[in-house]
């Protein structure tokens, strides 16, 4: 599936002047603005870190400029809902301003970062696509939700997996708020854009939890580097 996004996306980038005109690019802007903030973040993060903390912001906002044309495919093909009042690739997204301040130094955490669990991806991967084939958005809210709990005892560590889970989580529950928004005004409701989303953030959690183990060790020093750098997505 997410081949055949990436494929899209490049087809699609031919009509971003027009897609900037017509969509809301919701996706889009949530992502140039990370990329603005982590910028603008990544000097701060390497004066205090000795220069340790740039390849960790290197790796992030490639990752993030990765997405770009991606975001590209999902707004415009969000668009005809959006245009029908469901708020389909908008309300999944917490805008970045709700990123906590830059802080140059936070509380050492308890565990030390060679003591932290591994967290399985590729069981967690392998369930998130077991509950995929089902098509079953409640079942990917469920193992989100237990996925997150087991990240309670590490609250400086794991921030970007962290972050996608959460991110994961809040499509599931949107897209099942989108379902009964679109029945009531009498819309019809394809969930595959929904599926394509969740898709694409399960795909990431290997490349994401790689940026964590490279974060860790900051993190151990005090050093809030990612955990600071993105806003708290709520379940709903």
């Amino acid at each position: 599936m997410l081949k055949t996004i990436i494929l899209a996306s490049i087809v699609l980038s031919s009509s971003l002047a027009i897609s900037s005109e017509t969509a809301h690019n919701c996706f889009r802007k949530h992502i140039l603005d990370a990329i603005e903030l982590n910028k603008q973040r990544k000097p701060l993060y390497e004066a205090i870190s000795d220069g340790e903390s740039k390849k960790i912001s290197n790796k992030l906002i490639s990752m993030e400029y990765l997405l770009i044309p991606i975001s590209l495919y999902f707004d415009l093909s969000a668009l005809r809902l959006q245009n029908k009042g469901v708020p389909l690739m908008c309300d999944e997204f917490i805008d970045m301003s709700e990123t906590p301040p830059f802080t140059a130094l936070d509380e050492i955490p308890k565990t030390q970062y060679n003591n932290l669990p591994t967290l399985s991806i590729e069981e967690k991967i392998s369930q998130y696509r077991e509950a995929m084939d089902q098509n079953s958005f409640t079942k990917i809210s469920k193992l989100s939700e237990k996925y997150l709990k087991e990240l309670e005892k590490y609250p400086s560590y794991f921030c970007l997996y962290r972050h996608f889970t959460e991110s994961i989580l809040r499509a599931s529950n949107k897209a099942m708020q989108y379902q009964a928004m679109a029945l009531k005004n009498e819309v019809k409701f394809d969930s595959s854009l929904s599926w394509r989303f969740i898709d694409l953030q399960v795909s990431g959690l290997k490349r994401v939890n790689k940026i964590d183990i490279l974060a860790a060790p900051l993190q151990f020093k005090g050093i809030p580097i990612i955990c600071n750098d993105v806003p708290h997505i709520p379940a709903n």
